[in-house]
């Protein structure tokens, strides 16, 4: 991945572990692919396991398109991580990962200490 966009880092629990470990989602930039007309935006997941990287991209007619599209993902290799392990995510706390609201949510204002 060429360069990073966006990066979310989440707490992995092992169903025998008591610490968290980390794991980081990352999408890259998106770039016209080869032909000229398809958008790809690549989507980098690392861990738990050290040295452990899913790899994939999210594909559009347009940029935005390949950035949702590799977001969509996201939660996808999450959830084949934690069936794989039995092991559990969370993100600052809760099982809700944050790669999905529905749009009135993202109009909510922060929650203090988070801006």
């Amino acid at each position: 991945m060429q360069e990073v966009i966006a990066e979310r880092q989440l707490d992995f629990y092992s169903p025998r572990g008591r610490r968290p470990k980390k794991v980081i989602v990352r999408i890259g930039r998106p770039e016209l692919d080869e032909t000229g007309e398809t958008w790809r935006a690549p989507i980098e997941i690392l861990g738990p396991k050290k040295g452990q990287v899913f790899r994939n991209r999210g594909v559009g007619a347009d940029s935005m398109q390949a950035i949702i599209g590799a977001i969509w993902l996201a939660p996808v290799f999450l959830r084949t991580i934690t069936n794989d392990t039995g092991g559990r995510l969370e993100f600052e706390g809760s099982a809700d990962l944050g790669f999905y609201m529905e749009p009135h949510e993202a109009f909510k204002p922060p929650k203090p200490g988070k801006e």
